[in-house]
């Protein structure tokens, strides 16, 4: 297996941090998140191709593939977790605090990319920071609040997996 296999792909940034950033620009212009919503079918492919190479290759370190294994996976849950708040929001109106805790939420996984080739323990504090003050801002009982706080919930998971690989 060649090196160039393991060149480091920042699995967060382009493919569900954009896509989260698309999904803000569409709902501060008002626009219609249907091609916003498209973008997950190509997320799952890409997530889809990762965990297929992890099982046939696995990770570089092997020992590590597991965890790798399970952000990916992850990641992917996000992604549908987000269409799924797409989809809802194209039928409620959304509040302006639950609009900036997605914004929060998109910060947290660029976060949770600087911590996955750069880990340090004052980076892994500020994310679970991060992680609590989201938790603290999701005040209604409605579905839109559950899935942000599931989509929170996930991104801390992340932390678990990586903590292990980092050690």
């Amino acid at each position: 297996v060649s090196q160039s296999r393991y060149r480091p792909v920042s699995v967060t940034q382009p493919s569900t941090c954009s896509w989260i950033e698309e999904l803000i620009i569409a709902i501060e212009k008002k626009q219609d998140l249907s091609p916003v919503i498209e973008i997950d079918a190509s997320l799952n492919k890409f997530c889809h191709y990762c965990t297929r190479n992890l099982m046939k290759y696995g990770y570089k370190q092997f020992e590590k593939t597991p965890q790798i294994y399970s952000i990916v996976s992850r990641l992917e849950e996000i992604g549908d977790s987000f269409k799924g708040v797409a989809k809802l929001i194209q039928k409620e109106k959304i509040a302006s605090f639950q609009l900036s805790i997605i914004k929060e939420l998109r910060d947290s996984l660029k976060k949770f990319n600087s911590l996955l080739f750069d880990y340090s323990k004052e980076k892994a504090v500020e994310f679970a920071k991060n992680y609590e003050k989201i938790k603290k801002s999701l005040r209604t009982k409605s579905f839109l609040d559950f899935y942000l706080f599931e989509i929170n919930e996930d991104i801390i998971k992340l932390n678990n997996d990586l903590m292990i690989i980092s050690v």
